[in-house]
């Protein structure tokens, strides 16, 4: 049987071993790679074969991490004593990137990964399984071209030093060969690198001698004398015809020069490079531009004219220079400063980072659960809600303040009819029927003695109004309409009546000088204090109809009262005063000090995040982060390279099973927060700061290592775990929650052997235990506090490599954030009863230790640790971010780090 070692990430699977076993294939061992030491563990690995015929090693990778992997000199020397007998094939494999890129594969289709592996073996080693013994005549290597250009220099070292290291120990060419259609030979590679090298070099120095004499040439120029005696005059002319200044050819050139003088600048350090944000001029030079549905004059689109009344106020109090994007040209714009969205679909992180405004703003006015659904709501600068309610429910949703900008009117284009005007309808409603029925359908006005009139679309169908349609108008002819009606009818639908806010209609039709008896009785309250007249059923409606219509004195106090209101709070002047403190005191908080957070996660793109713990883990950081007034990315690992990261200030790695290549130009940090066996001593002296989620392992690498190093352990969100006895939960007895991760988790297999009433929810555990034991595959991560809290015992569990290094599982914080009990096991260096105030108890990894822990949490229900104040205190995401923050500061300001 043919016998190999299989090195990669991801790495293979049980169920994988499995399969390549059936085809006549032992995996003899495999390895997340690269690891320490990773020459010497597989010399070791080799000198134990008794018979090392028909062997192989085999490396694969998907393509971005190729990099990383050329520093495995190690690797190649150790299988250069073996040539006689291991073909080695150091490859990024075409026909393998498919599983290789997407770990997927190896959970869920286990025989179809195995298939794939053994093709591509087939295809590079053709008939390797049949083979006993030959020679190993080269070592394969495809570099794929996917390797961003700007690690290409590291790649040059990495290749460098293995040649240089392979000669000194074979004394002969190191044997490669490339077997990609669309890649170059490695060395043909190496040796353009140093040429191209040699040409940049020479570029640098030559754009070097013309920026200097371009510099002297401008300066020179802007000295004489002719340019400053132009210069007057024109200034002069200016004032004596009090015209506005312009900028001349001389300003531009001293543009010209800062730009010389900024591209000159050295890049010294990560922290001398850091980049604050862009700072906003709230003057006339600002522009400002509105996404939104449509912006032609015509549209039946609402938020356009939302937008353009706003913007016209912003326009008119302060110049700004303002512009309104369709949908189709959301992502296409150029020189904005301040982009207001309107709607709930636009995707915020579509826009490139180039492109990016210094200040967004989500104008949420409707469909708030649906704003608060979106990925990227947490990543606008501003957020606005036009009621309280909204507001409200919105900031308790994220944490993240939410300030009210209501709907408003203006006042010049909507005015009372003149005196002594004939009006000739006695009541109408302005509004158009979509998908959704509107209440006022159940209105039937022919049941009344009145004029009525309706303007809109959508109403062909409902058969009480085809008498009264007047079709469709625009925005812009609705004042006329206001002012030849006594009454209007409002209508506010089910994506704003619930959250108090308030339409346009309501606001235009008041200012006016119009009555509104509207359905909105929640907006009515916040906005009116309960002084608009609200109905609630067609006879509520028909009641105060007859009363107002047969009162035309009591309408007319009730219309100035309201009106009066609407002039004095409701105006879009008003809300353009609102809207620019708003900004003003945005920037004033954060732009001195606010930072630009990337945090790295391993989770492979958005499409599976949400089964990694790692994911939710960064949203507590990123949260937490933006509520210190800080701006905070997450990034997959298929999101890690870019130039969407080109402004960032500091990478913040969550390191799991995958490596990143830090940036010079950034502040690095690493937090290892999970599988420090992953991590080489060489990939941590990469970093500018290091945190390790353990006292214990700390105490090691402090004792090799020369990075500065911090413990930082993991935490939790009080927000989200906290005690809630859900009665549509079940009770369990004992609980586990988790997946299986395809292997045998000692603490599940413990509770059964004991025969303990245990429930498991997770994912991959049918065919593993016994059925009855599975209650369902997955709860979200906003639901686990219920299940925390509504379970007798939980139990906890941790990586065998977490263990031996003193890493405490962050569901043990989240546990005891919600006062749950749980039984865990042991964590080397720290006494996990003691930490967590006897809300823990750890047992001794035996079935029997198990269940007697559990029957003593039985006999005692009471004792023990209410630790969520605890908890709440030293342990949640904001004390990590406050810490991490002032971290970065010092970092900044060149402060040294204690070690």
């Amino acid at each position: 049987m043919a016998k190999i070692i299989l090195l990669g990430c991801p790495p293979l699977t049980e169920p994988v071993k499995y399969w390549l076993e059936q085809q006549s294939l032992t995996v003899m061992d495999n390895w997340i790679f690269p690891a320490q030491n990773v020459g010497d563990k597989l010399q070791q690995q080799l000198t134990s074969l008794e018979h090392k015929n028909n062997l192989f090693v085999f490396v694969y990778t998907p393509p971005l991490l190729a990099v990383q992997y050329l520093n495995t000199h190690a690797l190649l020397l150790a299988l250069a004593q073996w040539e006689d007998y291991v073909v080695s094939v150091l490859s990024v494999i075409t026909p393998l990137n498919s599983i290789c890129c997407d770990g997927r594969q190896w959970l869920q289709q286990p025989q179809q990964a195995a298939d794939n592996l053994l093709a591509a073996l087939n295809t590079y080693l053709p008939d390797f399984k049949q083979k006993q013994a030959f020679q190993a005549e080269k070592y394969i290597i495809n570099l794929a071209e996917t390797v961003p250009a700007a690690y290409l220099s590291l790649a040059q070292a990495q290749l460098d030093k293995t040649i240089e290291q392979w000669l000194q120990k074979t004394n002969t060419p190191l044997p490669i060969l490339s077997i990609s259609a669309g890649s170059q030979d490695l060395l043909a590679m190496h040796q353009d690198w140093q040429q191209q090298l040699k040409q940049e070099k020479q570029q640098q120095q030559r754009m070097q001698l013309w920026l200097d004499q371009l510099e002297f040439d401008i300066q020179a120029l802007l000295a004489s004398w002719r340019w400053k005696l132009g210069d007057r005059l024109i200034r002069l002319i200016e004032i004596v015809l009090r015209r506005p200044k312009v900028q001349l050819a001389a300003d531009h050139l001293q543009q010209i020069l800062g730009q010389i003088h900024r591209f000159k600048q050295p890049v010294t350090s990560a922290s001398a490079n850091i980049k604050p944000a862009k700072k906003l001029a709230l003057d006339n030079t600002l522009r400002l531009a509105f996404a939104v549905t449509d912006n032609h004059p015509k549209t039946t689109a609402g938020d356009y004219f939302t937008a353009s009344e706003l913007g016209q106020a912003l326009n008119q109090a302060y110049g700004w220079e303002i512009s309104y994007l369709a949908r189709a040209d959301w992502y296409h714009f150029t020189g904005i400063d301040v982009l207001i969205v309107m709607l709930d679909d636009y995707e915020l992180d579509k826009i490139s980072q180039q492109k990016k405004p210094p200040l967004t703003i989500a104008w949420m006015r409707n469909w708030f659960t649906r704003w608060a659904e979106q990925a990227s709501y947490t990543h606008y600068d501003i957020r606005l809600a036009s009621s309280q309610k909204a507001a409200d429910f919105l900031t308790d949703v994220y944490q993240l303040p939410v300030s009210v900008l209501r709907i408003a009117t203006n006042a010049k284009c909507f005015q009372p009819a003149p005196e002594n005007s004939k009006i000739s309808i006695d009541y109408c409603f302005t509004g158009s029927r979509w998908d959704s029925p509107r209440e006022i359908e159940q209105f039937n006005p022919a049941a009344l003695n009145y004029q009525f009139a309706l303007y809109g679309k959508g109403w062909d169908n409902t058969p009480q109004f085809k008498p009264y349609l007047k079709g469709f108008l625009p925005y812009t002819q609705l004042a006329e309409v206001y002012q030849n009606s006594k009454i209007l009818l409002d209508d506010a639908n089910h994506v704003t009546k619930p959250w108090a806010s308030v339409n346009s209609r309501v606001f235009d039709a008041l200012a006016a000088g119009v009555l509104v008896l509207s359905n909105g009785k929640a907006g009515a309250e916040e906005v009116f204090a309960g002084a608009l007249p609200v109905w609630e059923t067609p006879q509520q409606l028909a009641d105060l109809l007859g009363f107002y219509l047969e009162n035309p004195q009591q309408r007319q106090q009730k219309v100035q009262q309201l009106r009066q209101q609407v002039l004095a709070q409701h105006t879009y002047a008003h809300r353009a005063v609102t809207l620019k403190q708003i900004i003003q005191a945005s920037i004033s908080k954060s732009c001195a000090d606010k930072l630009i957070f990337a945090l790295k996660i391993a989770a492979p793109n958005q499409q599976v995040c949400q089964e990694w713990g790692d994911y939710h883990f960064a949203c507590g950081v990123k949260k937490a982060l933006e509520q210190q007034g800080h701006a905070a990315r997450i990034d997959m690992l298929d999101q890690w390279y870019g130039e969407h990261c080109d402004d960032d200030n500091v990478t913040l790695v969550l390191r799991g099973l995958s490596q990143y290549l830090p940036r010079p130009d950034q502040i690095n940090l690493l937090w290892n927060i999970s599988h420090p066996d992953k991590i080489s001593d060489e990939e941590y002296e990469t970093y500018d700061l290091v945190f390790i989620a353990s006292e214990f392992w700390a105490e090691k690498l402090k004792q090799r290592l020369d990075v500065p190093l911090e413990v930082l352990l993991q935490c939790t969100d009080p927000d989200i775990f906290y005690p809630e006895s859900n009665p549509d939960i079940a009770e369990h007895e004992l609980l586990f929650i988790g997946n299986s991760r395809l292997q045998n988790r000692p603490i599940v297999f413990n509770a059964i052997q004991a025969d303990l009433p245990l429930t498991v929810y997770g994912n991959h555990w049918h065919k593993r235990i016994p059925e009855h034991y599975i209650a369902e595959q997955h709860i979200q991560n906003q639901q686990l506090r219920q299940y925390y809290s509504r379970c007798k015992v939980l139990l906890n569990d941790h990586w065998d490599a977490m263990r031996q290094a003193g890493f405490i599982s962050n569901r043990l914080f989240d546990a005891c954030a919600c006062n749950a009990r749980v039984i865990s096991d042991a964590v080397a260096g720290v006494d996990l009863n003691v930490f967590f105030q006897g809300a823990v108890s750890v047992y001794d990894d035996t079935p029997a230790g198990l269940k007697q822990r559990y029957t003593a949490m039985q006999e005692n229900p009471q004792q023990h640790g209410l630790t969520r104040d605890f908890i709440k205190k030293y342990h949640s995401f904001e004390q990590r971010a406050k810490h991490i923050v002032k971290t970065v500061k010092r970092l900044r300001n060149g402060n040294k780090i204690k070690t």
